[in-house]
């Protein structure tokens, strides 16, 4: 029950807690280096987050899925 909100939830907690990191690295290395970063294009930034999702995606995916699945019993193999 309520198998794709839970997927839904769990992928926003993991690509939230990701930008979260990514954020403070870059926040890091900033404060290290200077101004870095802000000549990349808006469509690489589109890639890198997207890319970030998709991984968020099927970390979840595997999460909730692996429970699910388990609930069921194998069948016996031949």
């Amino acid at each position: 029950m309520f198998l794709i909100s839970k997927v839904a939830l769990v992928t926003c907690l993991l690509y939230l807690g990701m930008s979260l990191l990514i954020e403070a690295l870059l926040f890091l290395l900033t404060l290290w280096k200077g101004g870095v970063l802000y000549t990349l294009d808006s469509r690489v930034w589109v890639g890198v987050f997207g890319f970030i999702w998709l991984i968020s995606f099927l970390g979840a995916w595997r999460i909730i899925m692996g429970a699910f699945m388990a609930q069921f019993p194998r069948p016996p193999i031949a």
